[in-house]
C-alpha cells in the first residue's frame, strides 16, 4: 500500500519546508505534487503493470477499482493477479 499513500506522506515535508518560506509556494508545491501523483497511478503505473502481467491498462484500473470496492485493500492488492489469472 505505500505506492498508494507514499506519496501523500510524502508531500507533508516539501509543504511545511515552503510553508515558511512562502506559503504561495506551499500550495504550489502541493498542488504540483497531487497532479504528478495523479499521473503516475492513473497512466504511468497501469502501463508499467500491464505490460509485465500482459494486460491492457484499462484492465488494470478496471480490476482495481473493482477489487477496492468489493473487498477493499486486499481487493486491490490481489486484483492484478487475479485479472492475469
Amino acid at each position: 500500500m505505500i505506492p498508494y499513500f507514499g506519496s501523500f506522506i510524502g508531500m507533508i515535508p516539501p509543504f511545511i519546508i515552503n510553508l515558511f518560506y512562502d506559503p504561495k509556494r506551499a500550495v504550489w508545491v502541493v498542488i504540483f505534487l497531487v497532479l504528478l501523483q495523479q499521473f503516475d497511478a492513473c497512466f504511468l503505473e497501469p502501463k508499467l503493470v500491464g505490460d509485465k502481467v500482459g494486460l491492457s491498462p484499462f484492465l488494470i484500473i478496471l480490476g482495481i477499482t473493482v477489487g477496492g470496492s468489493l473487498f477493499g485493500v486486499w481487493g486491490m492488492i490481489l486484483a492484478s493477479p487475479i485479472m492475469a489469472v
